[in-house]
């Protein structure tokens, strides 16, 4: 018995597996080249990151150097005041003390003056005359005492106080002496 087939109801291996194979090959060339663009995308991504790492770190050491010199600016500043507050307080000082010698020393002649003019009116030389060298004596005596009191002190008014209270003792004192002399 024999039966008839036709050729074309025989299975044809290569016809019908050519969009199966056809579909296979596709989907393997759509994964290959999501799989390759996606190690593309990585590489990038990976590639960029490191490199915003580098921005990032060079932004933060600049942020850093910018810190540091402010710092050093506030710093500087702060000294500069420092030592103009110095200077200044150096220099009131040295003012509060040559007016204070400028003041002794005006007060001074004026007491030297006050007590020749009533050394003056003795009418005795010898007493003038050792009425002179006491004065002399006793003026750079207190002259050297008020120098350095002002320099110790810096306390004007309250130094003058005493000057004259000390000068006027010691007139007192040799002018007691001289007229003693005197009436001997």
């Amino acid at each position: 018995m024999a039966i008839q087939v036709h050729e074309s109801d025989i299975f044809n291996f290569d016809r019908e597996s050519a969009p199966i194979v056809k579909n296979l090959v596709h989907n393997i060339l759509e994964e290959a080249k999501l799989e390759a663009w996606n190690e593309g995308e990585t590489e990038y991504l990976r590639n960029h990151q490191v490199f915003l790492n580098q921005m990032d770190g060079e932004r933060m050491q600049k942020m850093r150097d910018f810190e540091k010199n402010e710092r050093e600016k506030r710093k500087e500043a702060r000294l500069a005041n420092l030592r103009k507050a110095e200077q200044k307080q150096k220099l009131q000082e040295s003012h509060k003390k040559l007016l204070g010698r400028e003041l002794s020393k005006s007060y001074i002649q004026i007491l030297y003056k006050q007590t020749k003019r009533q050394v003056g009116h003795l009418a005795f030389k010898e007493e003038e005359r050792a009425t002179d060298q006491i004065q002399n004596e006793v003026m750079t005596q207190v002259e050297e005492r008020i120098f350095q009191q002002i320099d110790r002190k810096g306390q004007v008014q309250g130094l003058l106080e005493k000057v004259i209270f000390d000068v006027h003792k010691l007139f007192r004192k040799s002018y007691a002496k001289g007229r003693e002399k005197y009436t001997e």
